[in-house]
């Protein structure tokens, strides 16, 4: 018979969600990077050089792609009739460019992560990484949860609204040095929307591990609760004290990596750190694989 959805799931009396986990996946804003180094340098960088960006790349195909991307989901935002939506022109190299920044700042300001806008966004921070405009900021117990994990023979994957290219990016010119080498792939919302379920499952396929052999860490519940639908384990990371208390009444909550995973690998065995347990656990209510996942 199967299970009720909306029943709580009982945690492990141990306390150890690394229990049978062959693979973890990991969000990145809020979970491995502060949101402040988003908002605040990420996107700022963005609007303070998309326009010259456009002016100096207009002609390449990439620049082509995104833009003919970014017009039709313009005429789709206005057939839903969609406030504000900035529609861009089909003519004039200067018209074109104006469209798309204001259209691209009207998504930004109403917090929208689609996939057109993510590409764009990573063809500008992708220029800032290389040239050292930008470093990735890591929580300083990022990396040592990640030797952690794989020291206990568990790949880590990251799967975010940013393109794979941008996570790449962020985690290869990091404050904690090239932390890249480390992950065996990468997921951005080409493969599906981060709130929905069936993500999580196409996940899951292409790495080839059982759902309930994959442990998600992220920020938010909603995302959490998708996972946990699909079959997954779940902690949701609350580095904000300010976590909803719905959140910790409904899912397995901790504040860092350190609290849930062995932190320290120096060749000798690391102690284990039990998750806090704020709970009944996670409602289940319900190599590059594809080009896309591995590195």
């Amino acid at each position: 018979m199967a299970e009720n959805p909306a029943v709580k799931r009982p945690l492990d009396a141990s306390g150890d969600h690394l229990d049978g986990v062959k693979a973890v996946l990991l969000d990145i804003e809020g979970t491995t990077t502060p949101v402040s180094f988003v908002k605040e340098k990420l996107i700022s960088y963005f609007r303070e050089n998309v326009k010259t960006y456009l002016e100096t790349h207009f002609e390449q195909e990439e620049t082509q792609n995104v833009i003919k991307d970014l017009r039709e989901l313009a005429t789709k935002d206005t057939e839903e009739e969609k406030e504000g939506v900035v529609s861009i022109p089909e003519e004039d190299q200067e018209k074109i460019i104006e469209g798309v920044v204001n259209n691209v700042f009207w998504q930004i300001e109403n917090e929208r992560k689609t996939t057109p806008l993510k590409k764009i966004e990573g063809f500008i921070w992708r220029e800032a990484y290389k040239t050292g405009k930008i470093q990735g900021e890591l929580y300083e117990d990022v990396l040592p949860a990640i030797k952690s994990f794989i020291a206990e023979e568990k790949k880590v994957y990251t799967y975010s609204f940013g393109t794979v290219e941008a996570q790449k990016l962020l985690f290869k010119h990091s404050t904690s040095g090239d932390v890249a080498q480390h992950f065996e792939g990468h997921f951005d919302t080409e493969i599906g929307e981060k709130k929905e379920k069936d993500s999580y499952i196409k996940i899951a396929k292409q790495i080839e591990v059982e759902p309930d052999q994959v442990l998600f860490v992220t920020d938010l519940a909603d995302e959490a609760k998708a996972a946990a639908q699909a079959g997954f384990k779940t902690v949701v990371m609350k580095r904000d004290e300010a976590t909803e208390e719905e959140t910790e009444k409904s899912f397995v909550t901790a504040k860092s990596f350190s609290e849930l995973v062995n932190s320290e690998v120096d060749g000798n065995q690391p102690k284990k750190q039990a998750v806090e347990e704020n709970g009944d656990g996670p409602k289940e209510e319900e190599k590059e694989e594809n080009n896309d996942a591995k590195e």
